[in-house]
């Protein structure tokens, strides 16, 4: 599964980058080339180097798997908080029995209130039980508090690599256009 996902992610950017080879010397030539009579402004660019830079980030799959692995630090970094906070467990239980009337061997049931005797034999019981438990850390040594904070301080350093990741993939967006428009 994890090596279909990296063949087709390398698919895709082999595709993008191919993409953007072949059009952007083409892209650079139309935006240089003079109109036919020379007086009018030069025709406009399909693809500007905004443009190019905004595609770059949004579909690059770097970038996304970047911004996933950001996403799962700070989760991470909250877990990691969950034990400082209060827990409170809250518990149900609903039970419900039936008292059923053993007569003495050889007695006859009989019956005081004019019912049958079988009714007034079994008689139902609801059982209800209810609990609430409160646990608050107090001081564990600052374990808890160190793995927070660590946990925090890995959410930031996956921040710092996911914009190195931005800026090197702007430069190479860049690059291509300058040296494609060289061309």
């Amino acid at each position: 599964m994890v090596y279909a996902v990296r063949k087709e992610l390398r698919r895709r950017l082999f595709s993008l980058a191919l993409a953007s080879t072949l059009a952007l010397p083409k892209l650079c030539a139309a935006q240089t080339a003079p109109a036919d009579d020379g007086f009018s402004a030069p025709s406009t660019l399909a693809l500007s180097l905004a443009d190019a830079e905004r595609a770059a980030i949004s579909q690059q799959p770097q970038v996304i798997a970047a911004r996933a692995l950001t996403a799962a630090a700070d989760a991470r970094a909250r877990e990691a908080r969950a034990p400082l906070l209060p827990q409170v467990i809250g518990t149900a239980e609903y039970l419900r029995e039936t008292g059923n009337f053993a007569p003495r061997p050889g007695a006859i049931p009989t019956s005081t209130t004019g019912t049958t005797p079988s009714s007034s034999l079994t008689t139902s019981y609801d059982f209800w039980t209810f609990g609430l438990t409160a646990n608050q850390l107090i001081y564990d040594f600052g374990q808890t508090w160190g793995k927070y904070k660590a946990a925090q301080a890995s959410t930031e350093a996956q921040r710092a690599s996911e914009q190195a990741l931005k800026l090197q993939i702007l430069f190479n967006v860049r690059r291509a256009y300058y040296n494609s428009c060289a061309q």
